[in-house]
């Protein structure tokens, strides 16, 4: 019990996330953490970066260079979440791809 109560607070700092802005996805490297957005290096957080679209949580492989997305960060400055932005056809044609 007190091993729960010692990550609690750990576990709600690392979950607040802020809207850093968006753009351009112009270079991810998973093997490095790292993602380019707009012409700007940020590194992602290695404990919970996801990605999301319309709310749902979607595979990171689905995520390619080019793509328009929301951004957010941590307190650390970790890019912990990007949401895909883009038309209702262009969402489902990477769904159904």
């Amino acid at each position: 019990m007190a091993l729960i109560l010692t990550l609690l607070p750990v576990v709600a700092w690392a979950g607040t996330l802020n809207y850093k802005g968006s753009g351009r996805i112009d270079k991810l490297d998973f093997d490095q953490a790292t993602i380019t957005i707009n012409n700007k290096e940020y590194s992602m957080d290695p404990y919970s970066f996801k990605a999301e679209m319309d709310g749902h949580e979607i595979q990171l492989m689905f995520l390619k260079e080019g793509f328009m997305v929301k951004f957010y960060t941590n307190k650390s400055g970790y890019v912990g979440r990007v949401e895909l932005m883009g038309s209702p056809q262009f969402k489902r044609q990477l769904i159904d791809h």
